[in-house]
Formats: C-alpha cells, structure tokens, sequence
C-alpha cells in the first residue's frame, strides 16, 4: 500500500472523514460470507477477572482500552455506558490506558506502558503505535501484563450478569462496522483501482508466499490492514453514513458532541 492510503478503524474514519476531509475508498470485510455485501461487524466486550462485578458498577475502576476513537475499545463502551447513564460526572475510572487520549486527559493514560522521555521523539507513552504495548490490543493485554491466567477472565454482559469469554457473541456492549482505507479526495479513483487490483493479484496467483491480509510471517499483526480480512468492497458510491451504519454513526455522532463539549475531562 502506497503513502497515500490509510487503513483505519472504524471510529477513526469518522474523524479523519469529519475533521479531515479525507475520504474513504474501500471497506474491510471480515468474513467470507460477506465478501459479496457490504456487511460486516466488529464486536465491543468488557473483560474482567473479578466475578463480582457487573456493568453497571465500574466507576473507581481502572480500565485499559485499545485506543481513543476506536470502535471498540472505546466508541461504543462509551456509548453504551452514556446511554444508560452510567458515566457520573467527576470521574469514572481511577485509572486507565487509552492510547491516545494524552491531550484529552492525562488522566487515561496513567496506566499505559510505553517509554517516557522528556526527549518528544522518543517519548512513546500512551501513543498510537507500536511504540505504546497496549495500544490496538486486546483488553487481556493489559490484564495479563502482571501474569493474569487467561482463563480466570469474565466478560459483563449488559444485563448486569458475567458469562464466559467464549460467548462473546451474545454478551457483548454492541457492534460495530469494519475498518475502511481512506484516502485524499484527488487520490479517490487511483487508491480505489490500486486496492481492488492488488486484492485480485494476491488472491489469484498463489505462488506468492506474501499474503495480503497476513502479518503473521513478519512477526506482527495487522501490518497493513486486519489480519481478520477477507476482502475489500469498494466505498466511493456510499457516503459517510452508508459505510458506518445508519446505528453507528448516529452513535458517533453522539460520543463526538460528548468527547469535545468539554465535559471529556469529567466523565472518565
């Protein structure tokens, strides 16, 4: 993928769409069903190791999200705890890792583990990169870091009950849609013949030991685009709203109003 493409998650391209003027030109597709629709979804959990617990009791508590903005680390838990009036103003988390979010409260990076250094180019802490452990990782990431059993984790469902992470699929905070590449406006129609053209390259000429969609050969994941895709469908006939979901993007639209009302700083 050239310079002048940008994979990003969901929640991102509402941004980088909205404040950038950027737009999009394909959408990931995670699923091999829907390769021929528009269709796909990612899910939102809430992962704990106390079996106490329960939704609608986690202020005081330290969280660990995989980055500000994103879909589901962040955009719809914060939905879903301002839709049900969860969130109290003057704080909500002790303590928490949200990549990310350094300018919009130092307070949720506080349990981040990336490098700092008064040094700006290589100060990592709490940055959206590689750079910062938890940042686009799972939430047991960050539980494990101290040596957590995997197998001691819960996931809150939103009736106030816990279930075993292997139900992810019916106690979660919500969905949410893939990932999407965006690019500059006068940089649509190449990036979109460029993105498709590569798709069928890779996928038809098996020879080639470089996978498209796999990272696991370089030691890392999600190079260029989620290790969980299946393929692109192209975006520049849809709009903004189109692309997200009609739930989703009024869901954003939501956080985004909260986010930047001044009120960020209160209610996490």
């Amino acid at each position: 993928m050239n310079g002048q493409n940008m994979s990003l998650d969901a929640g991102e391209v509402y941004s980088a769409v909205k404040q950038f003027d950027l737009v999009t030109v394909a959408k990931e597709i995670y699923s091999v069903k829907v390769c021929v629709s528009a269709g796909s979804c990612v899910l939102s959990v809430a992962v704990v190791r106390n079996s106490s617990l329960a939704v609608q009791s986690l202020q005081g508590l330290r969280s660990c999200h995989s980055g500000v903005r994103w879909t589901a680390g962040w955009s719809i838990p914060l939905g879903f705890l301002l839709s049900r009036n969860y969130l109290k103003v003057g704080g909500f988390f002790s303590a928490s890792c949200c990549p990310g979010a350094a300018a919009m409260s130092p307070a949720l990076c506080t349990l981040c583990q990336g490098q700092k250094s008064f040094n700006p180019q290589k100060n990592y802490h709490c940055e959206t990169s590689q750079n910062e452990p938890f940042y686009n990782t799972t939430p047991s990431s960050c539980l494990c870091f101290s040596g957590i059993d995997r197998d001691m984790f819960r996931l809150l469902c939103p009736d106030g009950t816990q279930a075993p992470v292997s139900r992810y699929r019916s106690c979660n905070l919500g969905r949410g849609p893939g990932g999407a590449v965006v690019t500059r406006y006068n940089f649509r129609k190449v990036s979109r013949k460029f993105l498709l053209a590569v798709q069928v390259f890779f996928f038809s000429y098996c020879g080639f030991s470089f996978k498209l969609f796999e990272s696991e050969q370089f030691g890392e994941s999600d190079l260029l685009f989620k290790d969980a895709t299946n393929c692109f469908v192209h975006t520049s006939h849809m709009d903004l709203r189109s692309i997200l979901g009609e739930e989703f993007h009024s869901h954003l639209e939501n956080v985004f109003n909260c986010t930047h009302s001044g009120e960020a700083t209160t209610t996490h």
